[in-house]
């Protein structure tokens, strides 16, 4: 005879059957130990007498449910995702296989099914570990442009920061959707640049860069007067730092420019879109960020309210508990994180703008101390949040924003 498989609790059970076969215990104690009543004690002790110790284990064990979905079924699932759904997660796919295949099966036992097919991994599964990045071929030559305190003058001086370019230009930068800003430090990547011209001549020289801009004379003066101050050190405009400076600025404006493209197709592809355009009427929500909520969301009248959305969307509250013990409450960040992003920065582009609910909440959050930081995170995820409340409303009522219907 071979080996068996046995739980704790059919253990516990020979072992007291074996008593009373004994006479070492009664039924009564017997059935007050597996918390069991006299006549199934009977029985078990009859099963016992009769087969061994054998008969006590689960007759199930070792045997396949019987609620199991025929393989049939699982291989029917799996090659209508490869075929339709490559790329879909397991709680889409399961929406898109019942609406469109009449196929219902629980999201879970799918995500079970593609996780052992190679078609989904999970979040730990996806991490991605990066290239570390090569040497450079002398010691400074990354790090002068960092902005984090060395010791460039060894002992002879305190720690202290050596910056090549033009430190104080990004309270300039407004909008990460301007080009301008991009191509004027490709122009003039040094303050020294700017200082050796006089203020007119900069002016003359930069007034086509910065582009169609209210004031613009008055910008230009308030940057010529920040170069002229500038702690940024005068590096020669042939130097490796400012030729590596400007390709990563060619990077940048090169995104710039896809982005546009995209933007521009998605509303050829989207205008006629009922969904996308009440999205669009909504601030802070251009094309891209209507097109990535329709693409991630689906139909957001399938949620019945918004709570089940703002679940969806990972920024319902949370606490974690133990016992006694509740901690604060915070967004979960369980679920969609590429919906959640858009609703955040879609509730920050808002927030800049005037005359809508989104900026006047924002400002009534931060009107105790405006230069809070901590208050201010709080504040935006806040206004992400009345985001995600005003979208769902938006689309499934069918009608467009208004700035302060919400109050």
């Amino acid at each position: 005879m071979g080996w068996v498989t046995m739980s704790e609790r059919e253990l516990n059970r020979v072992e007291v059957l074996a008593q009373i076969d004994d006479g070492r215990l009664t039924v009564d104690n017997a059935a007050n130990l597996l918390d069991l009543t006299r006549r199934q004690v009977f029985r078990l002790l009859k099963r016992y007498r009769q087969d061994g110790a054998v008969a006590i284990r689960h007759k199930a064990r070792g045997k396949p449910p019987n609620n199991r979905i025929h393989r049939a079924k699982r291989e029917y699932a799996l090659s209508l995702i490869k075929e339709n759904y490559p790329d879909f997660g397991p709680t889409l796919a399961a929406e898109m296989l019942a609406a469109h295949h009449g196929f219902k099966v629980s999201r879970e036992t799918l995500r079970k099914w593609m996780a052992e097919d190679g078609l989904w991994l999970s979040r730990k599964q996806r991490r991605q570990f990066h290239q570390p990045r090569l040497r450079r071929e002398c010691f400074g030559e990354l790090i002068q442009i960092d902005g984090s305190d060395h010791r460039w003058f060894e002992d002879r001086a305190p720690p202290c920061t050596l910056l090549v370019f033009i430190p104080e230009a990004e309270r300039f930068h407004r909008s990460s959707r301007t080009d301008w800003f991009l191509a004027f430090l490709e122009k003039y990547p040094s303050p020294h640049m700017i200082s050796a011209m006089s203020r007119q001549a900069f002016i003359a020289d930069a007034w086509q860069v910065v582009g169609r801009k209210v004031a613009k004379e008055r910008l230009l003066s308030d940057i010529y007067a920040t170069a002229a101050g500038s702690v940024g050190l005068p590096v020669g405009p042939d130097s490796d730092a400012v030729r590596m400076f400007r390709l990563v600025l060619a990077e940048g404006r090169s995104l710039i420019r896809q982005r546009d493209e995209i933007e521009v197709r998605s509303v050829e592809l989207l205008s006629g879109l009922p969904d996308y355009q009440l999205l669009t009427t909504i601030p802070g929500i251009g094309p891209i960020n209507a097109m990535t909520i329709l693409a991630e969301a689906g139909d957001l009248r399938r949620f019945r309210h918004q709570r089940q959305f703002l679940k969806f969307c990972g920024m319902d509250l949370a606490a974690v508990q133990s016992g006694m013990f509740r901690g604060q409450s915070k967004i979960s960040k369980y679920d969609n994180a590429r919906l959640r992003r858009t609703l955040w920065m879609a509730g920050q582009t808002a927030a800049l703008k005037r005359t809508n609910s989104f900026r006047d909440k924002f400002e009534r959050y931060i009107s105790k101390e405006r230069h809070n930081a901590h208050l201010r995170r709080k504040a935006y995820t806040a206004i992400a949040a009345k985001m995600a409340r005003t979208v769902h409303a938006v689309v499934k009522h069918g009608e467009p924003y208004r700035p302060f219907f919400e109050g």
